[in-house]
């Protein structure tokens, strides 16, 4: 979206830029909306490109602002920094007979790590630093609904 407010915003810049540019100069009517209708593409043009990177700039930005604060609050809750690795979660049963259809469960987003077969302390820290972060997802995708 940021990218085709931006673009048009540029182009309609140029456009008007271009009209009042054309008339000031005392061009005939023609060559001023010839010129003003190049700008307009290639305002249109820029605008674009400027718009793609703004978006992966803000992108990056809430990204790293994101992957800061899930640090900070597994820090504060105790839980060690552990390496990413792959790791494989058993499958959750969805409870259909009490829950509506569509509706994410806390199972089906983190299943328990006590319910998780831990066979060492650095698998269970593992799964509890997934379970963390699903739950923040679930919770601010509740927040845009």
């Amino acid at each position: 979206m940021i990218t085709r407010l931006t673009a048009a915003i540029v182009a309609l810049l140029a456009f008007a830029g271009m009209i009042l540019a054309g008339l000031a100069a005392g061009n005939p009517f023609e060559t001023i909306l010839y010129r003003a209708l190049i700008g307009l593409v290639v305002g249109l043009a820029v605008g674009h490109i400027a718009g793609v990177l703004a978006r992966k700039i803000v992108h990056e930005h809430f990204t790293t602002l994101i992957e800061r604060d899930t640090e900070t609050e597994l820090t504060a809750a105790g839980v060690p920094a552990v390496e990413a690795a792959p790791v494989e979660m058993a499958a959750a049963q969805p409870a259909a007979a009490t829950v509506p259809a569509g509706t994410v469960t806390q199972k089906e987003v983190a299943p328990d790590v006590a319910q998780e077969p831990a066979s060492d302390g650095r698998q269970k820290e593992r799964l509890t630093r997934e379970r963390t972060l699903s739950m923040r997802a679930a919770r601010e995708m509740q927040n845009q609904l």
